[in-house]
């Protein structure tokens, strides 16, 4: 497993005062649960967010969490995989300052941030993350959700594949600027699959995406594409909503989101043998 770069261990921290709650269900995984809030959410489906090396805790995730739940209608789930040994967002650097000292006082936190990812990234190991992950989703299973969209960033974004390689496991998999993929992982796919690409990522380059694009073309599920020009790995979720282009990618990244989960959850098309890219 390849250690972070910079890219996903900067960016922003959001403004905004989530809605869902916190409770710790019997696995003892803390999970943020998100509800829409005009109408009762829908009957045995979930979506369960599986987050960036920041955690459960940031407003970024839970605002995320907020809008899908509203957009869709569908309970929306945020464990704390981590354990409370999420990367802290306190000293994340955005380099967005523009004189000597705050780029120099960013370069600072980003060495520091980095020097402790190794030890971090040693704790946080697969033979760690995936019975955890295991054990939410049985959970939810037991609880009578037999549709589960996953959306996984960053970090997260292997592990949503890892999911989507099981039969029968989710119904949907969303990677937004993953990391760690190889294309052995694509070629395991087994569900339907969006994917919301940065331009500039070196986890998930261009190149990369193409390959990707060439096995998900022989499967027989619906994948789609969403590429977005100007952007950095990261963006989704640590973007400057301060910058109207970022904020407008943003909101088009969670409305695709969206829509792509309403598809496959709540309608009677499964999806299969159908392939859209959309750029």
């Amino acid at each position: 497993m390849s250690l972070p770069g910079t890219c996903c261990v900067s960016g922003n921290v959001h403004s905004g005062e989530p809605k869902g709650t916190e409770t710790t269900p019997p696995h003892n995984i803390p999970v943020y649960i998100a509800n829409p809030s005009q109408s009762e959410p829908v009957q045995n489906a979930a979506i369960l967010i599986i987050t960036d090396v920041f955690g459960w805790k940031t407003p970024n995730v839970r605002l995320t969490a907020d809008c899908f739940a509203e957009q869709t209608g569908i309970t929306t789930y945020v464990p704390d995989f981590f354990l409370n040994d999420s990367v802290s967002t306190d000293t994340m650097p955005s380099f967005e300052g523009e004189g000597f000292i705050e780029k120099a006082k960013d370069t600072f936190k980003m060495l520091a941030m980095l020097s402790s990812m190794a030890p971090w990234m040693y704790r946080q190991r697969y033979a760690v993350i995936m019975p955890r992950i295991d054990a939410v989703v049985g959970h939810l299973k037991s609880s009578g959700i037999d549709k589960l969209a996953v959306v996984g960033y960053c970090f997260g974004g292997w592990y949503t594949v890892e999911l989507g390689k099981r039969e029968g496991t989710v119904q949907a998999a969303i990677q937004v600027h993953p990391s760690m993929l190889k294309i052995s992982d694509v070629e395991n796919l087994k569900v339907p699959s969006q994917w919301h690409t940065a331009q500039d990522d070196p986890f998930f380059t261009p190149a990369f995406r193409k390959q990707c694009e060439e096995v998900l073309k022989k499967k027989g599920f619906l994948y789609e594409f969403f590429d977005y020009a100007g952007r950095k790995h990261g963006f989704a979720m640590r973007g400057n909503l301060n910058d109207e282009k970022v904020k407008t990618d943003i909101d088009t990244y969670r409305r695709e989101t969206s829509r792509f989960i309403k598809q496959i959850l709540l309608s009677t098309d499964s999806g299969s043998d159908v392939k859209i890219v959309s750029e």
